[in-house]
């Protein structure tokens, strides 16, 4: 799991070679009545960049 966020997170910012951490798991009903899990990982960007970079239908990374 923590590979394929560290690519989405590649992907959807364009930050490399940064190590996530497993914070917690959500779990939710969405909009469709359909059962939900979303995972959040944390991160430490050195030069303090900000970047949101959301997509409709994707996943949103707030980096800071």
């Amino acid at each position: 799991m923590p590979v394929g966020a560290a690519r989405g997170l590649t992907e959807e910012t364009g930050l490399t070679g940064l190590g996530l951490e497993f914070a917690r798991h959500l779990d939710f009903t969405n909009q469709r009545g359909l059962r939900v899990r979303q995972f959040v990982f944390t991160t430490v960007v050195p030069d303090g960049r900000r970047r949101l970079m959301p997509r409709p239908g994707s996943p949103s990374w707030h980096v800071s």
